[in-house]
């Protein structure tokens, strides 16, 4: 790549590090779809009202629009979710078509949800698109839920694997052992991260 590009983008050598800052912005990584272990189709990636509004904000903040995301917010079945912790809406519109189904009802982890059709789901996920595999992008979007929010932070908080580590800190000459815990996600956790330039 050429120097004067990559310069422009990461910015200049450490050496000249006064002459101009990058032109890349990088904001910070947020949890868009969680996976969580399903009784019917091993797993599902769930999401919230709370989540995508805060995907719909950031965007907004860049300038991007998302016609198919604004469309959920007026959906009647997604505006039902408000203060509702027993359904999952899915993309399918005959319910039992969904891989995570069973007998209309969607088992996840140890708690039971009934299944409603979000039609505005599908066009969503089909515009999103984050899978370049094919075959990966079609199982996302039958296997996507919308939960409410306290079910999706329920799944988040108590299914997230947390793995203690250990290590040694110095203050002066006093030396100690410390415990810190460090949250993991699956491989297949999916995240928003939203880059600018600040450059044309």
């Amino acid at each position: 790549m050429d120097e004067e590009i990559l310069k422009l983008v990461f910015g200049p050598d450490p050496g000249g590090a006064a002459e101009s800052a990058s032109g890349l912005g990088i904001l910070d990584a947020e949890i868009l779809f969680f996976p969580v272990r399903s009784w019917k189709g091993l797993f599902a990636w769930i999401t919230c009202p709370a989540i995508l509004l805060e995907f719909h904000y950031r965007l907004s903040k860049l300038g991007i629009a998302f016609p198919q995301l604004e469309d959920i917010f007026s959906d009647d079945e997604y505006k039902s979710l408000a203060g509702e912790d027993k359904f999952a809406l899915v993309a399918q519109e005959n319910v039992k078509d969904s891989p995570l189904v069973d007998s209309e009802k969607i088992l996840l982890e140890e708690y039971e949800l009934r299944a409603k059709y979000c039609p505005k789901l599908s066009a969503f996920l089909v515009q999103l698109r984050p899978w370049n595999h094919d075959w990966m992008q079609d199982r996302f979007q039958k296997k996507t839920v919308i939960l409410s929010n306290d079910v999706f932070s329920y799944y988040v908080t108590h299914t997230t694997a947390v793995v203690p580590t250990s290590g040694l800190t110095q203050s002066g000459a006093l030396r100690k052992m410390v415990l810190c815990v460090t949250p993991n996600t699956s491989w297949n956790c999916v995240f928003s991260i939203l880059l600018f330039s600040t450059r044309e």
